[in-house]
């Protein structure tokens, strides 16, 4: 998170003189901080030009097992990335974390990458595949296939996955995380540059820019239009009245962003055809993306194009590049395959077998999820209660057509809760471009200003009050559960931030109060909705007057930074601490020349009574023997479990860990406070 550099004011100094301290006062340096967090080195590169990306880093996964998004873990980083999607600058994450976890909701970015800490470095750099790699899947950006012997016979289009329900697969093998195109006379599949210039007016990137501004975390449902303008139908004549014989139609998958795992099929009939929905459903399906997924996977960006194909007007003539004039092509998907239990060989199938599958463990998945109606139609009527999933619309600078569904539709309207339609997200490239023109289909919205962004710095505050004389370092007479919320804009200029603290435990005899000094701008305080005690001098607050009254609530600085803007950069390289927690002992309102308990080596306030400093057993607010700090900030923490009243810390059953991480500087048991026993 925030990168602090400790310091000593003026007092601790002067003190040494005024108060004529009766032992030598060692050197700073030669006491252990009692810092519970480190700095990393942290560089992400997305690969893309012309792409600013908004990333939010996790100290703990925030996916469940089920790929779906934890309310009960928050960012402790966030920023954008400059124009071409690379960031790096120094982060602080709790001092025990070895791997984090750099996630996004940005179309074509990996959902949620999982990268290791090393030398307190972290780093992602996408690699773009091998120009000679013929196919990719959408989990690895690496894969690399073997082709047979071609085969051109009507049998060895496709495969089937389901001969009642009239599911095909164009994909012949998913092992070793691979597509294999059942026609292997012919590649269907191809990969497209992050950078490529998909139009006269467009690169790719620009592209995805576009769909993370207009439709990444909005209700898009106003966006639904007809079945006749949602599917693609290739024109008989172009807008300049030329014929057309046949057209082109490529496929580019997107991104994913629904927490299922979902495989996606076309289908083709007669644009003259008045079909129900049950004949819809009657239709073959042509499965492409046999698993797309969502949540938590560490896929690459959108690589991945297939060449739709047409197999005459019966569907049994072998597959031709060429889809004619006059037909109209729909989109189906089947919704949560690999969450989907049904028996197996005597075993239930669900998420967590989920991951490596042959072809026929995800066939037979599509086949049962799709008898058990699980799929979605572009077609509103062939779907259950002929709820309309799913939206079409015309990027004008590329020419490109967005296609988007919700997932969750096949539930029924009640799980339609977020409407982004985004949940597969994919374009359509037709050749020539006029013979798909419909003036009735959506234009992509304008962007619009994006909502803030934010993060939170989360920590445990700790106090032991019976300074500056040794205690009995239970570092439980306070103790105050803080979190900082950091809110910013796309220029990573910070507006807002929401100091938040919540009184946990009472383990005082004396009438403690709880404060903290801000360092550098306090901006404008929202009165109206900010809940504290006093407010001392110009960046010195006292958020409660006593901690017996106080246990179980939560006290709160909202602070204005809009006039100023100081940017995301600007407090990670800050060199003080951005907020100085405190407590002051036998409180009594407005007074000064008091006892004040601080975090160890952190500065006191001009309200301290100086002349306490380096007397009695202490040193920079720890004891002279350097084992026990008066006071901890233990990052990350929540719903801490307080050390036994009397019991020092340390001792068997309160935090065993303590001493061997005080003795080794803090290069082991980083994790300490985790483990009361």
């Amino acid at each position: 998170m925030i990168t602090f550099v400790f310091v000593i004011m003026g007092c601790f100094v002067s003190s040494c003189v005024k108060n004529e301290i009766k032992y030598k006062v060692p050197n700073e340096s030669t006491y252990f901080d009692f810092s519970t967090k480190k700095s990393i080195d942290l560089s992400i590169d997305y690969g893309y030009e012309d792409y600013k990306v908004n990333f939010s880093i996790y100290s703990e996964n925030p996916y469940d097992e089920h790929g779906v998004k934890r309310e009960d873990v928050s960012p402790v980083f966030g920023s954008y990335t400059d124009a071409n999607s690379k960031f790096a600058g120094k982060i602080d994450v709790p001092s025990y974390v070895n791997k984090i976890y750099v996630c996004s909701d940005y179309v074509a970015i990996p959902s949620c990458l999982e990268i290791n800490v090393e030398n307190n470095s972290a780093a992602y750099e996408y690699v773009e595949p091998n120009e000679d790699m013929s196919l990719q899947n959408l989990m690895s950006p690496n894969a690399v296939i073997s082709h047979e012997k071609p085969c051109v016979d009507i049998e060895n289009q496709y495969s089937t996955i389901s001969k009642s329900a009239k599911l095909y697969a164009l994909y012949k093998d998913i092992s070793a995380r691979n597509f294999i195109p059942a026609n292997n006379s012919k590649n269907i599949y191809g990969t497209i540059r992050n950078n490529a210039q998909i139009s006269e007016d467009s690169k790719l990137s620009q592209l995805l820019s576009r769909l993370s501004s207009s439709l990444t975390k909005k209700d898009n449902s106003a966006l639904i239009t007809s079945d006749e303008v949602t599917n693609i139908r290739i024109a008989n004549k172009t807008t300049d009245g030329e014929d057309v014989i046949d057209a082109h139609v490529d496929l580019v998958f997107v991104d994913a962003k629904g927490g299922y795992t979902n495989a996606m099929a076309y289908y083709y009939y007669k644009s003259d055809a008045s079909l129900s929905g049950a004949q819809i459903r009657n239709l073959p399906k042509y499965f492409v993306y046999p698993r797309t997924i969502g949540g938590n996977t560490n896929k690459p960006a959108s690589v991945l194009t297939c060449r739709l194909q047409f197999f005459g007007e019966n569907y049994d003539q072998p597959g031709t590049d060429d889809f004619p004039a006059g037909y109209t092509i729909g989109w189906l998907i089947v919704a949560d395959i690999c969450g989907f239990e049904y028996p197996y060989n005597g075993n239930s199938y669900n998420y967590s077998n989920s991951t490596n599958l042959d072809v026929d463990d995800i066939n037979n998945r599509i086949a049962a999820a799709y008898n058990a109606g699980r799929y979605i139609y572009s077609n509103s009527s062939a779907n259950n209660n002929q709820l309309a999933s799913v939206i079409s619309l015309l990027d004008s600078k590329s020419g490109k057509i967005i296609v988007g569904f919700e997932d969750q539709s096949f539930k029924g309207n009640a799980a339609l809760t977020d409407k982004t339609f985004e949940d597969m997200l994919f374009y359509v490239d037709v050749d020539p471009v006029a013979a798909i023109y419909d003036p009735e289909r959506p234009d992509l919205p304008d962007p619009e200003d994006e909502d803030l962004k934010n993060f939170s710095y989360t920590s445990t505050l700790a106090f032991e009050d019976i300074w500056p004389n040794g205690g009995d370092y239970d570092i439980n007479d306070v103790v105050v559960e803080y979190t900082g919320t950091y809110y910013y804009n796309s220029n990573n200029q910070v507006v807002k931030i929401v100091d938040a603290f919540k009184a946990t435990n009472n383990g005082a005899s004396y009438t403690d109060a709880f404060g903290y000094i801000i360092n550098g701008t306090v901006g404008t305080i929202d009165e109206e909705n900010s809940y504290y005690s006093a407010k001392e001098e110009a960046n010195q607050f006292i958020m409660f007057n006593d901690i017996k009254g106080a246990v179980g609530k939560t006290f709160k600085l909202i602070r204005d930074l809009s006039a100023t803007k100081p940017t995301v950069q600007s407090f990670q390289n800050s060199t003080v601490p951005l907020i100085n927690p405190f407590i002051v002992s036998q409180y009594v309102e407005g007074e000064k020349n008091r006892t004040e308990i601080h975090l160890p080596k952190y500065s006191s306030t001009p309200w301290c009574n100086t002349s306490e400093l380096f007397t009695g057993d202490d040193a920079y607010y720890i004891n002279k023997d350097g084992k026990y700090p008066f006071a901890f900030e233990l990052v990350g923490a929540k719903n801490f479990e307080v050390v036994t009243e009397t019991i020092r810390i340390g001792s068997p059953n309160e935090y065993p860990n303590y001493i061997d991480w005080v003795e080794s500087a803090g290069t082991q048991y980083q994790d300490w406070y985790m483990h009361k026993r």
